[in-house]
């Protein structure tokens, strides 16, 4: 018989999977959505990587005493360079061997830095950069943070479908309001979970319910909150769990604070407000009039 092969998953796959030992059922499925994005945002090389990077991230929330495991974590106030270190050294206080404190510090660090909450390693002297890649990113930023985000887009379109022109046109500027209402936390950011805003948005602007769905497409349209699962549950229904748990954090946190910005003032057609009310003594001595209660007197 022919040797059969088994497929090997791959890393959204293996992040679906995973379960933590350091968190409880209630914690992990408060935590995991914003977890299994941070992970997938530090761009682990294989799923023996990201069990590990998201295993010791596990780890760290389970030891956080400003996280009880009810809500979601705010990483982006939680996994903090000073907090990383209060963590590293307490593990090393309970006498934890310095090679395996390292590789818990190592990680943190890799994921701090890769959702934003952490400054860049800056290359040494020595170090070869990519010119290609320095190339890019001067350009785009110099030409402004707006071109930096469709150029990033265009990059993450490749795990998602083509976007044609027409219909980043029709999203383009909606696709920024729900990025800025997000709070990219970095470039890196942009490059792997932008293009699920750009997505989402291109999906509602393309339902039968539009009335004209060749329009561009307006921000109120996205906020309604049941579109993000509708859109899970349709256009990203062939995708691992793990992309569409990330998705739903993206899209939730995006829509849900473009909702809470504050609205831009509506000019429109005010009717002329009654004045303040007026005693009937008023008016009636402004007619040359007496009331009936100083007749009856």
């Amino acid at each position: 018989m022919p040797a059969v092969t088994k497929r090997h998953e791959t890393i959204e796959e293996r992040l679906e999977r995973f379960s933590p030992h350091r968190l409880s059922a209630r914690s992990w499925a408060s935590a995991r959505d914003d977890a299994v994005s941070a992970v997938l945002a530090a761009s682990p090389s294989d799923e023996t990587s990201a069990v590990c990077l998201i295993s010791r991230l596990c780890a760290f929330l389970a030891a956080h005493q400003s996280w009880a495991g009810e809500d979601a974590p705010d990483l982006a106030v939680l996994l903090i360079p000073a907090s990383i270190d209060a963590f590293v050294a307490e593990r090393l206080r309970r006498g934890e061997r310095r090679g395996t404190v390292g590789l818990y510090r190592s990680d943190l660090r890799r994921i701090a830095r890769a959702i934003g909450t952490m400054a860049p390693v800056a290359p040494s002297g020595g170090t070869r950069t990519c010119a290609p890649g320095v190339a890019f990113w001067r350009v785009v930023v110099d030409e402004g943070p707006f071109t930096a985000l469709v150029a990033a887009y265009e990059r993450a379109a490749r795990r998602m479908r083509p976007v044609t022109p027409s219909r980043w046109a029709q999203v383009e500027a909606t696709t920024r309001l729900l990025i800025g209402a997000f709070g990219p936390p970095s470039r890196t950011w942009l490059s792997s979970q932008a293009g699920y805003l750009a997505r989402f948005c291109v999906w509602v602007a393309s339902r039968p319910e539009r009335d004209d769905r060749d329009a561009e497409l307006g921000a109120e349209e996205v906020l309604e909150r049941s579109l993000v699962e509708r859109f899970l549950a349709g256009a990203m229904a062939d995708q691992p769990g793990a992309s569409r748990s990330t998705a739903r954090s993206v899209l939730r946190r995006a829509v849900q604070n473009l909702s809470a910005a504050p609205k831009p003032e509506r000019i429109a057609h005010a009717p002329v407000q009654p004045s303040a009310p007026v005693p009937l003594g008023a008016l009636l001595g402004a007619a040359g009039l007496r009331s009936a209660r100083t007749l009856a007197d």
